[in-house]
């Protein structure tokens, strides 16, 4: 291991100060010069960031095709695993956050107030509202994608679901929308959870396992639950169970606290009772 002296951190900041001063277009000269706005600051890092992550991911991309996926092949690991090969839409797309929750607990008003607009086809509502898997993703225009479509694109981290049928593919769709933090991630809202048999054997495909599939390829999973609402379905205990050896993933998010002090202490003790029957070790917000 080597030591970096202060005199190498000091040049290795001045480096980085450079190369900053270069993307904003100006040069510094023993502090004299116009210093750049925080803005264009904030745009050069993000520009830098941006280019390293393309790197790094690029590299990743060739030593999987070159080393990884030849004994995947090879040993046919997509047959026993349920996993095809990935492909370069699975490497180059953002970060996925994944929403999971029961019906009417505010998961698409979550995903509007990030986005901070309305985007197409959302449905808002106390009754159930969202009745499908929605992929919202970046685009300079507004448009939906229907999910046949969508397992179609080579272009899309989606071609793996096609092994959930057309049944599952009709409730799933892709919608792009101009905001600018979809540049750095994107969201998948899924359908609310209800209580009852009769919604699970509505389903034209396996709800959880569908959860699962998301949920190995999400970088966040939001767990939202209503404040006045904190039982969970039979569907929902076996969604919340699919996301197991994921729990670095998780985090609870408590929607809709606008409940007194008192209220608020017997609401977090009836729920981290209850959710503890199903999962431990959770994170909250």
């Amino acid at each position: 291991m080597t030591e970096i002296s202060g005199s190498s951190s000091q040049a290795a900041a001045n480096q980085v100060q450079v190369q900053v001063s270069k993307a904003v277009g100006l040069e510094f000269q023993d502090g004299g010069g116009q210093a750049p706005s925080p803005s264009l600051m904030k745009k050069a890092i993000h520009s830098q960031i941006k280019q390293m992550s393309d790197e790094v991911t690029n590299g990743l991309k060739q030593l999987y095709k070159q080393y990884i996926r030849p004994v995947e092949v090879t040993y046919k690991f997509g047959e026993f695993a349920n996993s095809p090969p990935w492909e370069d839409a699975d490497f180059d797309a953002p970060p996925m956050v994944v929403m999971l929750g029961q019906y009417s607990v505010g998961k698409t008003t979550f995903i509007r107030y990030l986005l901070e607009r309305d985007f197409p086809g959302q449905r808002i509502g106390p009754e159930p509202t969202t009745d499908r898997f929605c992929a919202i993703m970046h685009s300079n225009q507004e448009k939906i994608i229907p999910g046949q479509a969508a397992a179609m694109d080579i272009t899309r981290p989606f071609r793996a679901l096609q092994r959930f049928g057309s049944g599952f593919l009709n409730k799933f769709e892709v919608v792009m929308c101009p905001s600018p933090i979809l540049e750095s991630i994107y969201f998948i809202d899924t359908p609310g959870v209800l209580s009852g048999e009769k919604q699970r054997i509505g389903r034209s495909y396996q709800f959880p396992q569908v959860i699962e599939w998301f949920a190995a390829r999400a970088d966040r999973i939001l767990l939202l639950f209503d404040a006045h609402k904190l039982d969970i379905s039979d569907e929902f205990s076996d969604a919340i169970k699919m996301l197991k050896g994921h729990d670095d993933k998780i985090r609870v998010v408590l929607n809709k606290c606008d409940l007194g002090k008192g209220e608020m202490c017997f609401c977090f003790d009836f729920f981290f009772s209850s959710l503890q029957m199903h999962r431990s070790n959770f994170k909250y917000i």
